[in-house]
């Protein structure tokens, strides 16, 4: 989803994507895969702030092209979202020596470069919405613009542990974010 946005970050900051990390994908997602929910699952970004020592977990939703259909809230699924990749990172760090291909960090480069140093983390999600017209009425899935405030109240309290401070973005919202998002 996060394909039909483009995100620019400062030079100086280390990027991942661990969807397409190796280790992320033959090895870690599959992990605990017992559960109904299927796996491990990762944030769209990492992004290391080495000025700041900020490691930001960043998730894109984009449901002007694809119709959110999960049963659950999401907060709950950007929260376990965190909790997962905060647990590769740990893996990665300890268990991948996958090497740097096509100027991609893999997860444990990425990891060895931010997790000594990290004194904060940040969540951040980006979530574009349909037109409100085209959202049928009734669905909880979706939740009204009006009360993003609430969203992000509850995104709050389930991230304390980690961020009590989400940020909620999108393109129709000027973000404070350190980094933009375009469309191509």
């Amino acid at each position: 989803m996060e394909d039909t946005l483009k995100f620019a970050f400062p030079n100086n900051w280390h990027i991942c994507r661990p969807e397409t990390a190796g280790y992320y994908k033959n090895q870690f997602q599959s992990f605990c895969d017992f559960s109904e929910d299927g796996g491990c699952k990762e944030m769209d970004f990492l992004a290391y702030d080495p000025a700041a020592n900020v490691l930001w977990c960043i998730e894109v939703k984009d449901y002007r092209v694809n119709p959110r259909n999960k049963p659950i809230s999401l907060a709950e699924e950007v929260a376990l979202k965190v909790r997962d990749v905060l647990a590769l990172l740990s893996a990665a760090l300890a268990k991948d020596t996958s090497p740097v291909v096509q100027h991609r960090l893999q997860m444990g480069e990425f990891a060895r470069l931010c997790m000594p140093n990290v004194t904060n983390i940040r969540v951040a999600l980006h979530c574009e919405l349909p037109p409100s017209g085209a959202i049928p009425s009734g669905r909880r899935l979706f939740p009204p613009v009006s009360q993003l405030a609430n969203y992000k109240a509850d995104l709050a309290r389930r991230l304390r542990a980690i961020d009590p401070h989400p940020s909620i973005t999108n393109l129709s919202q000027p973000s404070v974010l350190p980094w933009t998002v375009t469309e191509p």
